[in-house]
């Protein structure tokens, strides 16, 4: 009878291991399932943010418009300088299409940048400016549409005074004292600066 009851307990033991080995497993799955479903959903969560966050198929930091991203620096470099960092971003000095796109930034740069900042726009003398948009260096973008500050651009009396080649003083930002209309100034200026990457 004891020899019975032994065996009895001992399946019944058995049964509960089993038990609790299924339920601690299922529990495991259930768990994994679980991370899984959360990250899943993070992920969705992320790619699909526009006005609330992080704009879908932007990095963490830059903003959507028109399909592209844009980043706003919060550090100062010579327009070259800045170029080589927006390149080293899979990106470029942001160029500007139009009126839209120029208020754009205005109220953007108004926004994330304390002073002046660096766009695409380069020229080899104070009236033939172009876009240099990084990789497309060697066959610059003709600049169809612009947003000079009255008087802009010139050649400056200092660009005179230091015996400056004119090709020094053309590298175009956009101008805070002028409600972010543009300016050409010395290249060699360190200011922050506007990428943009193509996702269009």
């Amino acid at each position: 009878m004891v020899a019975t009851c032994g065996i009895i307990r001992k399946r019944h033991l058995c049964c509960c291991c089993v038990c609790g080995f299924i339920f601690g497993c299922a529990a495991t799955i259930g768990g994994i399932v679980g991370i899984v479903w959360y990250f899943q959903n993070s992920v969705s969560n992320h790619l699909k943010k526009n006005n609330n966050g992080t704009p879908m198929g932007c990095l963490e930091g830059w903003q959507r418009y028109k399909g592209n991203c844009y980043f706003f620096s919060t550090f100062n470099l010579s327009w070259t300088d800045a170029q080589m960092n927006c390149t080293n971003m899979l990106s470029h000095l942001t160029d500007v299409d139009d009126l839209e796109e120029a208020l754009y930034f205005a109220s953007l740069t108004e926004l994330f940048i304390s002073g002046d900042a660096w766009i695409g726009g380069r020229g080899t003398n104070s009236s033939n400016f172009k876009w240099l948009t990084g990789e497309h260096d060697s066959i610059p973008k003709v600049m169809n549409f612009t947003y000079w500050a009255q008087n802009k651009p010139s050649s400056s009396t200092i660009e005179k005074q230091f015996n400056s080649p004119p090709s020094m003083q053309n590298c175009v930002h956009v101008w805070k004292q002028e409600n972010y209309k543009w300016n050409n100034n010395f290249c060699t200026k360190e200011k922050q600066f506007i990428c943009k990457q193509n996702k269009t």
